[in-house]
């Protein structure tokens, strides 16, 4: 009787162990991830802003009649000071939030056409607006006087300035990167392939993500045509699990000290995520940091940015409430502080 007892627990035991198993696989956020990205850094909210036509609100989806967005603004740049740029196309500014949520400064977009997707700042404060529908790129002074406006990039997609003043422009449809004075003087024509950024080295040479497979290499792009570019360097995907391969990559900027963002995401061939990293490097491609995150989905594939690098080194996000645009942030720890 003893030993018939003595086994039933036993059995009880190993049967509570095997329930008690983690599992897989889990839906995180509405996304499937692998077990070994169970303990991976959630965003940390960072900024609130209702949606609606008031001015410390944006436009959202519904203030969009005319279907002329994603229900989210196009565009934001963290500034100094932990203040946010905001672009907010449907109510035709340009806006900068404090970070208590009120608007410090306003940029008018009404002469600019009907859907500016995206813009940027030039280190002496000036802006460029890009309307890819009607094809025009508007330049404007620090307080957002027009300059001028130049024309033919219909179909581009995302604009930058380098370090140095240029107007970088990215075009897919003419599978290029374009660099132009902010004239409009075309400089340099870069023909090449998604994996080529907006951002530049210290050279004025435009860096770029090359993903394959279980590889992905940091590279510079030393001559614009024909196209050679030297690899500073690469980050395989070496856990050993059955059908995973990096799914995609994006190089995010560079912040104030000039180190270089990037994010690889690695999936089976069910879309279930193994592993999202962001990655700091510095220029010569060293590794600082790395995190493993996870991420909130969102229905807008054709925004020309969906993380930006702050100038304190944090990585901003969003993600769209039921009623707010929440903008979100990763910390990435250097690696001297997680040893």
């Amino acid at each position: 009787m003893l030993k018939k007892i003595s086994l039933i627990v036993v059995c009880l035991f190993v049967a509570l162990s095997c329930g008690a198993q983690e599992p897989e696989f889990k839906l995180i956020n509405a996304l499937n991830y692998h077990k070994s990205m169970f303990s991976a850094a959630p965003s940390i909210d960072y900024l609130k802003i209702p949606f609606g036509k008031e001015m410390n609100a944006v436009g959202g989806q519904d203030n969009d009649p005319e279907a002329l967005s994603y229900g989210v603004p196009w565009a934001f740049r963290m500034a100094e000071g932990g203040k946010v740029w905001v672009l907010d196309s449907l109510n035709k500014l340009l806006k900068l939030f404090s970070p208590d949520g009120k608007v410090e400064r306003s940029i008018s977009l009404e002469e600019m056409g009907k859907v500016v997707i995206d813009f940027a700042i030039a280190s002496d404060g000036s802006f460029a607006f890009l309307n890819a529908t009607n094809g025009y790129v508007y330049i404007t002074d620090a307080q957002g006087k027009q300059i001028r406006a130049i024309e033919g990039f219909n179909s581009a997609r995302a604009i930058e300035f380098s370090p140095e003043g240029d107007l970088l422009i990215s075009n897919p449809i003419m599978a290029a990167n374009l660099r132009l004075s902010v004239e409009g003087e075309l400089k340099e024509q870069f023909v090449c392939d998604e994996s080529l950024s907006l951002f530049s080295a210290d050279n004025n040479q435009l860096l770029g993500l090359e993903v394959v497979d279980c590889n992905a290499k940091l590279y510079l792009r030393t001559v614009a045509s024909p196209a050679e570019k030297l690899v500073l360097a690469e980050f395989p995907y070496t856990e050993k699990f059955a059908g995973v391969t990096y799914a995609g990559g994006e190089l995010l900027g560079r912040d104030a000290s000039g180190s270089v963002y990037f994010s690889l995401v690695a999936c089976g061939e069910e879309g279930q995520i193994y592993r999202e990293r962001l990655y700091r490097c510095s220029i010569d491609g060293k590794v600082l940091g790395e995190l493993d995150v996870l991420t909130i989905p969102h229905l807008a594939p054709d925004l020309p940015r969906k993380r930006v690098v702050c100038p304190d080194g944090r990585v901003m996000s969003y993600y769209p409430a039921s009623d707010s645009f929440m903008l979100c942030t990763y910390t990435i720890p250097d690696f001297n502080s997680t040893k």
